[in-house]
């Protein structure tokens, strides 16, 4: 049962993923629907492992050495590419410097997009953002979760980090992370409530509960779609519907964990891949992130009038496939050089 069910939160993952690369190429509505599990679903999977047996100062630790040696890694590669872009490009190599230190700020700043009220004129870090997002988020769970101030302290923090956030942003998605503290928290109850269930401990109480927290973001999740179709945009707390935003969330990540149990029992093959995407979304991600700063999202909207569903599947195998290629690179090397960074899964 726990196997089947550690599967099925990697296919969730999984799909998740694929949803990140296809908000880069959808239509506007498209995205509305996208966004509202892609990154979250993360965040809550996160949460709902996250462990409380180690001592806090060894967990963080732990969280450091798993997300920020591949966030650095990866922001290094990409200012490499920079570099060599610049110098393909015709700069002399003091030219090329010039982008390149750039992304040295970008990648010190750590930002997703440019905010509202950014502290430093520098470029967006890209995908990797999520990387620190996800370690503030946990930090601020694991502490308060042992504290006296508990659950409030998480809100309290999620309210910081939004509404700090309409004055000035801070490095490293310090306030993304603080307001998806939220997923992650959420991730946290519910594995404490299914570990309550197991125990044959008010059963009958948690499933009335589930139940009514499915039909009340059920709710909040159908009116975020009637809204404006303007895209949630986690990386800089862009939330345009507010708490319906907010809140509407959790209905479709619940949605997306409950199919993957379902492709496990009902599609195989496209479970094995999709369990393959989710166990290696880390290593996929940093290849996702030098992927678009090689080739910018805007060459795919000019390149196509308007991308259809045929060429958004040819994208996408294209780039899976690379993906993938980097992943089996990547467990070559661990093979043969012992532990790389991140090989610490969420689930543990």
């Amino acid at each position: 049962m726990d196997a089947k069910r550690n599967t099925g939160f990697d296919i969730a993952k999984g799909i998740a993923f694929i949803g990140v690369v296809w908000g880069h190429f959808l239509s506007p509505y498209g995205t509305v629907i996208i966004y509202t599990f892609n990154l979250p679903l993360f965040f809550v999977v996160s949460g709902f492992f996250l462990s409380t047996k180690k001592p806090v100062r060894e967990y963080i630790l732990s969280k450091v050495k798993q997300l920020f040696p591949p966030y650095f890694i990866t922001g290094a590669i990409m200012i490499v590419m920079v570099y060599i872009q610049g110098l393909m490009a015709g700069m002399d190599p003091q030219e090329a410097m010039g982008p390149a230190m750039e992304r040295t700020g970008a990648l010190l700043y750590g930002t997703g997009l440019i905010p509202t009220h950014p502290m430093f004129d520098v470029p967006f870090v890209g995908p990797i953002w999520f990387l620190p997002a996800l370690f503030f988020a946990l930090l601020i769970v694991r502490v308060c979760i042992i504290s006296p101030v508990g659950y409030l302290g998480i809100a309290v923090c999620v309210a910081l980090g939004y509404y700090s956030s309409l004055y000035i942003w801070l490095p490293m998605e310090i306030q993304a992370g603080a307001v998806m503290s939220g997923y992650a928290a959420i991730g946290y109850i519910v594995r404490r409530i299914t570990e309550a269930v197991k125990k044959d401990k008010t059963t009958v109480q948690n499933t009335m509960i589930c139940l009514g927290v499915f039909i009340i973001t059920l709710v909040v999740w159908l009116l975020y779609l009637r809204g404006e179709k303007e895209s949630i945009l986690f990386c800089i707390n862009q939330y345009p519907r507010g708490l319906v935003d907010y809140f509407g969330s959790p209905f479709a990540i619940f949605t997306v964990i409950l199919c993957s149990i379902l492709i496990i029992s009902h599609i195989p093959v496209v479970s094995t891949y999709l369990s393959f995407i989710g166990k290696n979304s880390l290593v996929m991600l940093c290849a996702h992130a030098v992927d678009t700063m090689m080739i910018s999202w805007s060459f795919y909207f000019e390149a196509f009038d308007e991308i259809t569903w045929r060429e958004l599947l040819l994208l996408t195998a294209i780039k899976f496939a690379i993906y993938s290629v980097v992943v089996l690179i990547y467990n070559l090397l661990h093979q043969h050089l012992g532990k790389l960074p991140g090989d610490k899964s969420d689930q543990k």
